[in-house]
């Protein structure tokens, strides 16, 4: 008898216990929290644009598996479809709706390929408490299966 299926169906539950457990994460940075995963980690860096970013990442992935939010005073949020296509996104659509701060905001998706390799953005951005909010989830399209923990991380957030 092959020892495949068992390691499959272990490497399976490990991997579904990634979704198991959360720790209540409220940044430095920002005035917000979520809820993430424990498997997850937390680093700050600036990005290109010299924002500073909390960004979060898991164990299992690519350097294009993440979920990260950064905030920059504003008030008006720009479009975020036309902000994908201008970075090199196709497919650009809406993907799904998250309630945030008592609204539900569309989360605009864009497909991408790169040296990189292929992955997706997932993005909202709004304006709330003099802030315009960016918060991103993306992804390998071989690690598809992170999506909906990367999509509950955004879905956990909430404002202070």
């Amino acid at each position: 008898m092959s020892m495949i299926p068992a390691v499959r169906t272990l490497a399976a539950v490990l991997f579904a216990g990634i979704t198991t457990t959360t720790i209540h994460f409220s940044s430095t940075l920002y005035p917000y929290s979520i809820d993430q995963p424990s498997s997850f980690r937390h680093i700050i860096f600036t990005d290109t644009d010299n924002h500073r970013v909390d960004y979060f990442f898991p164990a299992l992935g690519s350097f294009t598996t993440n979920a990260n939010i950064y905030a920059v005073p504003g008030r008006d949020a720009p479009d975020e479809q036309t902000y994908l296509h201008s970075i090199g996104g196709h497919h650009v659509k809406r993907s799904a709706r998250i309630s945030i701060a008592g609204q539900l905001r569309p989360v605009m998706r864009g497909d991408f390929k790169g040296i990189a390799g292929r992955w997706t953005i997932e993005q909202v951005t709004f304006a709330a408490h003099g802030y315009v909010w960016h918060l991103t989830a993306s992804y390998d399209v071989k690690y598809k299966k992170m999506r909906p923990i990367l999509i509950a991380i955004l879905s956990s957030f909430k404002l202070h």
